[in-house]
């Protein structure tokens, strides 16, 4: 199937940026970032916001936005405080593909192409939940790549014809600290 291979082709892009922005970071203080709680009521006081025509998101002000294109991205953003034991940069990514699949049907292609092609993910969890930008898929799934094991939590929306894929990755020892702050930025993100 045309759209198994495509959502083969995303994934396996996510595995490969996974692994761009290792080592080589700024080091900077982890007090804010990685103490950051979660609430019902999520607070943005001094976070950035990034819009675009489609789509729009919060980030703290200190993790880094980029937003050339690398890897066939709208968007990445990376924590900036790296402590010298990191080896892997804390990151939220936004990839979009055109798909006529609806998303349950789009969900179970993805499924059967990381199964198929990538036999050492493992899924943790994975469901259907309903949010301010609309139904979405939640996936969260844990991994190795080179020497690190990494973790991650990947939203998954389809509005007009567009897939949205939102992932926020960390190492995997790093996954709980970071994961409050994770789950902000991923809740911050609306489809216009």
């Amino acid at each position: 199937m045309k759209y198994t291979k495509t959502a083969t082709q995303i994934f396996t892009m996510l595995v490969l940026c996974c692994g761009l922005w290792s080592c080589g970071q700024n080091k900077r203080d982890a007090q804010t970032s990685g103490n950051a709680q979660t609430s019902d009521v999520y607070q943005y006081n001094g976070w950035k916001d990034f819009s675009q025509e489609n789509y729009s998101i919060k980030y703290p002000s200190d993790w880094k936005l980029n937003t050339s294109g690398m890897m066939e991205s709208k968007f990445f953003i990376f924590s900036q405080d790296q402590s010298p034991s990191d080896n892997f940069a804390k990151n939220v990514v936004l990839l979009t593909e055109q798909t006529p699949l609806s998303l349950d049907d789009y969900i179970k292609a993805q499924n059967k192409a990381i199964e198929k092609f990538f036999p050492y993910y493992k899924k943790i969890e994975g469901e259907r939940i309903q949010d301010g930008s609309g139904a979405y898929y939640k996936l969260i799934g844990t991994f190795k790549q080179g020497d690190v094991q990494i973790k991650n939590e990947q939203h998954i929306w389809l509005s007009n014809g567009t897939a949205y894929i939102l992932t926020f990755t960390s190492a995997q020892n790093d996954f709980d600290r970071y994961k409050d702050i994770g789950k902000q930025i991923l809740a911050s993100f609306r489809i216009k």
